[in-house]
């Protein structure tokens, strides 16, 4: 049916070649995978060395040290939190448009169709 389609439109349309389109999607996929895991490390790291300035919390002086060390922990985790956010926003937006790429990709040119049935 696809050389039959292929003849028809010009082009064997994206379904035509479903396991190619499945092996692409996998590699997106995975490289998607491997960036979350890759963003998880660093963040735990972080959370990790954020456990570890909240315990040293303790040793402030005074309450004024003690609210600029709570203060900068609170901004530097928040901070921290909206860079993970941006990164698996981003990396999400970027694997949605490779599966929009992947899925128009072997469709035709409906452009050129048009033109043809126009009365003459």
């Amino acid at each position: 049916m696809g050389g039959l389609l292929a003849g028809r439109l010009g082009r064997a349309p994206a379904f035509a070649e479903p396991m190619q389109l499945q092996r692409e999607w996998v590699g997106v996929v995975g490289d998607l995978i491997k960036k979350q895991r890759e963003s998880l490390e660093v963040q735990f790291s972080a959370g990790l060395g954020n456990i570890e300035k909240a315990f040293h919390l303790a040793e402030a002086q005074n309450p004024e040290e003690l609210r600029t060390k709570t203060v900068e922990l609170w901004q530097k985790t928040f901070d921290c939190l909206r860079q993970t956010y941006e990164a698996q926003a981003r990396d999400f937006q970027a694997a949605m448009g490779k599966y929009a790429e992947l899925i128009t990709q072997g469709l035709p040119d409906l452009k050129g169709t048009a033109k043809d049935k126009q009365p003459v």
